[in-house]
């Protein structure tokens, strides 16, 4: 399958509607992954499109905030994980985060800005530092020396001082982990492992230019489920980095091919066909796909059952 960035960041953006449960988490990923595509739509990334792309984007956020807000009413401060569970400054930090790509668009959606602003608040209050909150307060980080790839990664792209910019782009460099044309990070303490830290890595990559770009990028599309990754953590990174990928690329990331004996823009992706590239850059995947009879009996499945306690009383709770 081949395709340019744009088609790749619609496409991942609607594998991540559909995914599953719906905790508080993966509401506000499903946001800030649309807020990608509705800034990029107000930039031309979708040429042709770029109105219908603009409003279906602003319903679904609308939407999308309405439902967080009526789930936690209020000037919520500290949010849980799911709707009436207990806060938790953990899912606090992951909801803020995917969120951000709002902060710039406040004046169209006004809850957005509310419902970070009580955040910020309750955040500031437990003494947090997260890097990737500078753009919420520069209080969120005191430009110390990174002790994650994902700080190191955050503090790049957003802090102003450039001998911090410098330091995080060293560490990155430092401590990559190279296997021939593809590279990853691992020094991570990111909810998602090292899939997520390099999607974080990757973007501040691309912003400083760094050579190490590209060989993250293979890494992260070799593990491409069909249009998303793994969970909506790593995935909501990897639909920043194709945001930020598409708007600083020439033609905002549209390359110029030729398909059977015809020059056109790749503007969607494109499988079982031979094309040339004319300009530009094009993202080649190789799919499979296996049938599997998941209904087959199987003896060969281990399973075993630990009780704590082991030996528990009549009407004891148990785990």
């Amino acid at each position: 399958a081949f395709s340019g960035y744009p088609p790749l960041l619609r496409e991942t953006v609607e594998g991540l509607l559909h995914y599953p449960y719906g905790c508080n988490e993966q509401v506000s990923a499903q946001i800030g992954a649309v807020g990608v595509v509705y800034a990029g739509a107000k930039r031309s990334l979708f040429e042709g499109e770029g109105e219908e792309k603009m409003s279906r984007a602003y319903e679904i956020i609308q939407t999308g905030l309405g439902q967080l807000r009526a789930r936690n009413p209020g000037a919520v401060r500290l949010w849980p994980l799911w709707p009436r569970g207990n806060p938790e400054v953990g899912a606090t930090v992951m909801i803020a985060r995917n969120l951000l790509p709002l902060i710039e668009m406040q004046e169209a959606f006004p809850l957005a800005g509310d419902i970070l602003a009580g955040i910020r608040e309750g955040l500031l209050r437990a003494g947090i530092q997260e890097a990737s909150l500078i753009p919420l307060d520069r209080r969120f980080y005191q430009g110390i020396p990174p002790e994650t790839v994902e700080e190191a990664a955050f503090a790049y792209l957003h802090h102003p001082d450039s001998e911090v910019k410098e330091s995080c782009l060293d560490y990155l460099r430092e401590t990559a982990q190279v296997q021939g044309e593809k590279a990853c990070w691992k020094n991570t303490r990111a909810w998602a492992g090292p899939l997520e830290a390099t999607c974080c890595a990757a973007q501040a990559l691309y912003r400083a230019e760094d050579p190490l770009r590209e060989k993250a990028f293979r890494y992260i599309a070799g593990h491409l489920q069909g249009r998303t990754l793994f969970s909506t953590r790593d995935t909501v990174e990897l639909i920043k980095l194709l945001g930020l990928i598409a708007a600083a690329s020439p033609k905002n990331g549209r390359p110029l091919v030729i398909v059977d004996g015809r020059e056109a823009v790749l503007d969607r992706t494109l499988s079982g066909q031979r094309l040339e590239v004319k300009e530009g850059q094009v993202i080649a995947r190789v799919e499979r796909e296996e049938m599997r009879d998941l209904q087959a009996m199987r003896s060969s499945v281990p399973l075993r059952v630990e009780i704590d306690p082991p030996s528990p009383r009549l009407g004891e709770k148990v785990r």
